[in-house]
């Protein structure tokens, strides 16, 4: 919830304190002086006795009340929120409903006769929320209005418990898909909508996404021509070739998606990029759009990317409990740098998030250093600072400002150069613990890179303790993989005793009598992705060696002989336990 929402309800809490502190003392006040009175007290009947005639406390009113009372916290929750979301002037439209209903209240205290000061409160909680509702019904599409008979509709259906679906909109169709330009204001937003929503393609837009995330696909390749279209979907890492889809319907479906990245729909020459959001199932994604005209035709590449990760946990990754432990100890560390490492494609971004989630962030002070051209998921308690152009031409004074806050762990992916890395270590000094990654294909690869930044960052060997270093490939589809016996010369090129293993597992293979394929994998064989790791935990002797520029191999020597588990070995585990084919791990450990 925002800052200003939480502000609203303070102050609608503050006001029914105040309202039921007057209640309680007097109703307190009126109990103890007429204790046989309770018929009178309850619903406000004019009474005579020792203590006098006099009207007293009604349930019946205060209930009244308070059902009108708290109607107004809900909905000026709820203005508070859609102000900000449609990127309204908050402190008006706030402002007008709170103070409206306060000006009515303090009335309704003063004036004598309930009906009038009852209407008035009434008048303040009802009549701000339409004006409010009818000024930003003419800023939003027809789908989001509302107190229109649509709204009421759907309303109707929720109560019910039966999803009611009114197609005030072409995304009210199927398939679930919804897309959502990014813009500063509404009013940006819809110069893109409303002309994406008038073109004759936009279904066969929300079409053609549709069908490449119902077969998990991650990014599209398209090439249109006149004539043909060739397609691909990249899908649990792999391009596999789709059938073609007709050029019209293509074509159509490419200047849909360009007018919503507000790039030029005419252009089937020139390179253009563009990015838009999009709800699936509800799921919200990202979309990065870019296209190229070729020889022939066009080509389009698509790629979608989660808004927040699956994966929360290590142990989500199907990370050993061993690796997990040796890493958790590493955040725990009190100081020093953490490298993660993988190369492209290779879920880098996603293991490092939940390292982060894995720590400590509640008696810790965590920050983030982002630059504005890559920026990453927020976090619960890792504060994010954004080095924008302006701070890039004089980094030191940036780091200068975000090291006075104090933080206890610094989170600095991507970085620019080695003169960062040696401010980061000269930082552990001071009992800070450094997180950062780097591009590598195993974890020795990674520390002779960051030794190799410009300019050198002669501290760093000194201040690594831990890097973490990962490969993702597939898994293989449970309900249809198929054991076989591994042959005697592959178990001793993977250094697997004879005996040990049973049986491997690989995809399966149809014969031409199956004439259906597997639902779940739908034929692929593979279903899904799975990581495996090595983690270096550097000592003191892989710091001598490391401070001396060395070489790879004797890196790679050193590391063995601190107890590194490498890949392929780690990878021998997944094959054991049937997750994935000899012909997967060794695909991804070549690449």
């Amino acid at each position: 919830m925002t800052q200003s929402s939480l502000s609203f309800r303070q102050l609608g809490r503050i006001l029914f304190s105040l309202a039921g502190a007057g209640i309680g003392l007097t109703s307190a006040v009126a109990w103890a002086a007429s204790p046989w009175m309770l018929p009178e007290l309850l619903w406000g009947q004019e009474a005579g006795g020792w203590s006098g005639p006099g009207y007293y406390f009604s349930i019946l009113k205060i209930v009244a009340f308070l059902i009108v009372y708290f109607l107004w916290v809900a909905i000026g929750d709820w203005i508070n929120q859609d102000v900000q979301r449609l990127d309204l002037d908050h402190n008006l439209w706030n402002g007008v409903y709170f103070f409206s209903f306060v000006a009515a209240f303090l009335l309704f205290l003063l004036i004598p006769f309930f009906p009038v000061g009852y209407l008035l409160v009434c008048l303040a909680t009802f009549v701000p929320a339409l004006i409010y509702a009818s000024h930003r019904n003419k800023k939003v599409g027809i789908e989001d209005r509302v107190l229109t008979a649509a709204h009421f509709k759907r309303i109707m259906g929720r109560l019910s418990g039966k999803e009611v679906k009114v197609a005030v909109s072409p995304d009210d169709l199927p398939p679930p898909i919804r897309f959502d330009p990014p813009a500063k204001t509404q009013q940006e937003k819809n110069l893109r909508l409303i002309p994406a929503r008038q073109h004759p393609g936009y279904q066969a837009a929300r079409e053609f996404i549709a069908e490449a995330l119902d077969r998990r696909g991650e990014a599209i390749d398209l090439m249109v021509a006149p004539n043909s279209t060739t397609l691909r979907y990249m899908i649990d890492g792999v391009w596999i070739n789709m059938p073609p889809i007709p050029p019209e319907s293509a074509m159509a479906a490419v200047e849909v998606l360009k007018i919503l990245c507000g790039l030029n729909p005419q252009d089937r020459t020139s390179r253009q990029q563009g990015k838009l959001d999009v709800r699936y199932h509800d799921v919200p994604l990202g979309l990065t759009f870019a296209s190229q005209g070729v020889a022939g035709g066009e080509r389009v590449v698509i790629q979608f990317s989660e808004k927040t990760s699956r994966f929360r946990k290590l142990e989500d990754l199907g990370m050993r409990p061993k690796l997990q432990e040796t890493i958790k100890n590493f955040l725990n560390a009190p100081q020093g740098i953490i490298v993660f490492s993988a190369p492209p494609g290779h879920g880098l971004t996603t293991t490092v998030t939940c390292a982060i989630l894995s720590g400590d962030r509640f008696s810790r002070e965590w920050i983030s250093i982002e630059d504005e051209q890559k920026t990453y998921e927020v976090i619960e308690n890792v504060q994010p600072y954004i080095i924008t152009a302006q701070d890039r031409q004089n980094l030191d004074g940036f780091l200068d400002k975000v090291f006075h806050m104090e933080p206890n762990v610094v989170v600095c992916r991507d970085l620019p150069n080695g003169k960062v890395l040696q401010r980061l270590a000269e930082e552990t000094e001071h009992k800070r613990l450094v997180i950062t990654t780097v591009r590598a294909k195993d974890c020795c690869e990674a520390l002779l890179k960051l030794m190799a930044v410009q300019p050198p960052a002669k501290a760093f060997p000194e201040k690594v303790i831990g890097v973490v270093n990962q490969r993702v490939m597939r898994r293989l589809c449970d309900k249809c993989r198929q054991p076989y016996p591994p042959p005697p010369e592959l178990l001793q090129r993977l250094g697997i005793p004879p005996g040990r293993i049973q049986a491997f597992f690989r995809p399966h293979v149809p014969t031409p009598e199956e004439k259906e394929v597997c639902p779940q994998c739908q034929g692929l064989g593979y279903f899904g992705r799975c990581a495996v790791f090595e983690v270096l935990v550097v000592n003191d002797n892989l710091r001598r060696i490391l401070s001396r520029q060395p070489d790879y191999a004797t890196l790679r020597k050193a590391a063995r002989a601190a107890g590194m588990a490498t890949l392929q070995e780690e990878g021998v585990l997944l094959l054991a336990q049937g997750i994935t084919s000899y012909e997967e791990l060794a695909r991804v450990l070549q690449g």
